[in-house]
């Protein structure tokens, strides 16, 4: 790969640094949502979290209020990550028939657009609701868990994969010198 000017550097630094949050957050958001219901089909609350819930108007806001920052940084830095990204690869003129490694990333963040799309319309109803009703808000929360089940797990390994892609950069097509 061709060196780059200071401006494609610092563009690709904030996308890496914006991808390398998100990933962090998402992993955090999924753990805490996971961990409020117990592993059974209809995904009851856990009996810790159904009694602080069902009882207490107060404890549900608060403990929401831990929660909407990640729901807001996860948002964000996507979106972040795949504006920057877009401006890094319009400024750095990359060569993508050569650099395997951004096509396969480019790709990867087009799948990923779609399902962070879908998914950020639950966390935006989340981060947007003033008036928290505890049973509306865990509903919600249960109707985000079922709709995409497992793919908030690739979604992760499809983070780290573009991390990996992005951070040593292979698949780079060798140029056959003109000597030979």
């Amino acid at each position: 790969m061709e060196k780059l000017k200071l401006f494609p550097k610092i563009l690709f630094f904030i996308s890496l640094s914006s991808l390398s949050i998100w990933i962090g957050a998402n992993f955090v958001k999924v753990s805490l949502l996971f961990n409020l219901f117990q592993p059974l089909p209809n995904l009851p609350l856990k009996s810790l979290y159904s009694n602080l819930f069902n009882n207490d108007a107060v404890n549900f806001n608060s403990w929401f209020t831990i929660l909407k920052p990640i729901f807001s940084i996860t948002v964000i830095t996507f979106y972040v990550y795949v504006v920057f990204q877009v401006l890094f690869l319009l400024f750095s003129r990359i060569n993508i028939k050569n650099n395997g490694w951004i096509f396969l990333s480019l790709i990867l963040t087009v799948i990923l657009l779609g399902f962070e799309l879908y998914l950020n319309n639950f966390d935006m109803k989340l981060i947007s609701s003033n008036n928290i009703n505890p049973k509306d808000t865990v509903e919600l929360i249960r109707l985000r868990i079922n709709k995409i089940p497992n793919f908030v797990y690739a979604e992760i390994l499809m983070g780290l994969t573009i991390l990996f892609l992005m951070i040593f950069q292979p698949l780079v097509k060798k140029e056959k010198n003109a000597e030979l």
